[in-house]
């Protein structure tokens, strides 16, 4: 449930990371917003803007079950809870809806995901006996542009025979990282390893470092990291006090020139460290050794 526990699978898939709390004082974006961003033609501007267009017809996707009445307001059922709110993060928005319909909760849900348009493809929610219960569904990321396109449905029961229903098109926008925080472009070699953990008795062991001269594998590489976005402050990352390692990536302009650029991404998705000429940059988002591993061509068992 998004807006309700803030848990963070969009940024990371690992299970060890535990994300901090967020505040409660939410600054959720209002469909006004959405239609001011399209003001003046069909595409949006920035990302920003293209985020609020895409949460509206996130919004519109859904479909509404029959019999069911839109409300103007968070309804009253079980205590409010539906109108409960997390601040958004600097860089997502977060448009809301509210519907109430004859049905049990769970059969609301059924229905729901067997009528979405078939662009939305499931992605999570609660499980167990929850009284409040939700499901998300996605649209595909926006290279460059949208990280993550999700739909959240949720239900409570609201006496009578009735559920409550809150829809919420959530959007994280990919935020505009300038030239001097990317990949520099003189960059022209790739070398990239696996580092080993510190778990007990486990973790990865050293691959590499193997060399990519290739200049469409450089540039796939390159991209990638370039597109990746700046790490969310309001989800810091609790690591724990043993990892399974890492991969590396080190950008050169020569074989065996000195390093333009280095990213490490530990492999349970902790933490993404980027240096430019051995200088930090601003965090990336986790959960992102998968990728770099097959773009290198590198394995490691579980990953």
């Amino acid at each position: 449930m998004k807006w309700l526990s803030a848990t963070a699978a969009v940024l990371t898939s690992c299970a060890i990371v535990t994300l901090a709390s967020c505040a409660t004082s939410a600054q959720t974006a209002t469909a006004r917003q959405a239609q001011a961003a399209n003001q003046g033609g069909t595409k949006a501007s920035s990302p920003r803007q293209r985020a609020l267009a895409d949460a509206a017809h996130i919004l519109a996707s859904f479909a509404p079950p029959p019999g069911a009445r839109r409300l103007s307001r968070a309804p009253a059922a079980d205590g409010g809870v539906l109108g409960q709110s997390e601040s958004a993060g600097p860089y997502e928005v977060d448009l809301t809806s509210w519907w109430q319909v004859a049905g049990q909760p769970a059969s609301v849900l059924d229905w729901e995901q067997a009528h979405l348009p078939g662009q939305f493809s499931p992605s999570g929610g609660s499980v167990g006996a929850s009284r409040v219960r939700d499901r998300e569904f996605s649209l595909p990321p926006v290279p460059g542009v949208l990280y993550q396109r999700t739909m959240v449905v949720t239900v409570v029961a609201a006496g009578g025979g009735q559920t409550a229903i809150r829809v919420d098109g959530w959007v994280i926008w990919i935020p505009a990282r300038p030239a001097a925080e990317q990949v520099p472009a003189s960059a022209r070699v790739v070398s990239a390893e696996v580092l080993p953990g510190n778990e007990p008795g486990g973790g990865a062991r050293r691959t590499g470092p193997v060399l990519i001269t290739d200049p469409a594998r450089v540039r796939r590489i390159t991209s990638f990291i370039d597109g990746l976005p700046l790490e969310q402050p309001e989800f810091p990352n609790t690591c724990p006090a043993f990892s399974p390692g890492a991969i590396q990536v080190t950008f050169l302009a020569r074989i065996g020139g000195p390093a333009l650029a280095v990213l490490t991404a530990e492999l349970a998705g902790c933490y993404t460290g980027f240096t430019i000429d051995g200088k930090p940059q601003p965090g990336l988002s986790t959960g992102v050794a998968p990728e770099l591993l097959t773009l290198a061509g590198l394995h490691v068992a579980g990953y």
